[in-house]
């Protein structure tokens, strides 16, 4: 077959004319609406949420810390559900400011961009490419009401850097929960019993799921996703959030405003 010779002037998509309509279009919104650093308020370049200086000292704090002990899910009524939890950083100020941006703020490209962090150390500990991510879902209520899930975009950015396969529809919520942010310990757990369910077990049955959520903190949504995969068959479940609070941190405040 004879090779199509390359046009250095198509863009990717085919549509070139389009394509600078586009970028000119961000230019000019840019200039007319400059865009500014959550952390620092100062200006950045292409729209960026994030500095460069900032996203450096964020991204320094990300390494694996692995909870797998009783005590670390003290809140739970017995033993956690998955294997063990895999947390990228504690949460503080700076995380709790862009993960209420990439929930309330529609902060997708961001959203992208912690998951590709979240993936390059993630890489270094996976447990290989036959291995699923699976986001843990909102209600379909809530995901119309917010445009989309915050857990998902995370595995979307990930999924590439770790090279594994993302499996969306398959761990659905029943229950339209209440927002866990201002409950305490005890509610959180209630709140989310019973409001998840497997959908297609063929598809996670044998299989090592790696569930993924923004935060995590009794451990109490994670635990009961992991319970109905374990019923469906998975064989290994690896809980992995962005970022958990301390233990004397967890409880006494919400998250956000």
């Amino acid at each position: 077959m004879q090779e199509k010779p390359y046009n250095k002037q198509a863009s990717p998509g085919g549509k070139p004319f389009l394509s600078i309509l586009i970028h000119a279009a961000s230019a000019i919104l840019d200039f007319i609406y400059p865009s500014v650093c959550l952390l620092c308020a100062q200006r950045t370049e292409g729209g960026t949420q994030v500095c460069p200086a900032c996203w450096d000292d964020l991204t320094a704090g990300m390494f694996i810390r692995r909870q797998h002990h009783r005590k670390d899910f003290a809140h739970l009524c017995g033993p956690p559900a998955f294997d063990e939890a895999m947390i990228c950083m504690p949460y503080h100020e700076d995380i709790e400011t862009l993960i209420h941006f990439l929930k309330y703020s529609r902060g997708k490209r961001l959203g992208l961009r912690l998951g590709a962090a979240m993936g390059q150390i993630f890489k270094r500990v996976a447990p290989g490419s036959d291995a699923l991510l699976v986001p843990v879902p909102l209600h379909r209520a809530r995901q119309r009401e917010r445009g989309f899930n915050q857990s998902e975009i995370l595995c979307r950015g990930m999924a590439e850097c770790v090279r594994m396969s993302m499996l969306q529809g398959v761990l659905i919520r029943t229950k339209n929960t209440r927002t866990q942010t201002k409950l305490s310990a005890e509610s959180r757990l209630a709140n989310v019993r019973d409001a998840f369910m497997v959908k297609y077990p063929e598809k996670i049955h044998g299989k090592t799921i790696v569930l993924v959520d923004d935060v995590i903190t009794t451990g109490g949504t994670v635990h009961q996703c992991a319970g109905v995969l374990r019923q469906a068959g998975a064989t290994k479940i690896i809980a992995l959030a962005l970022a958990r609070p301390q233990p004397d941190q967890a409880y006494e405040r919400p998250y956000f405003p």
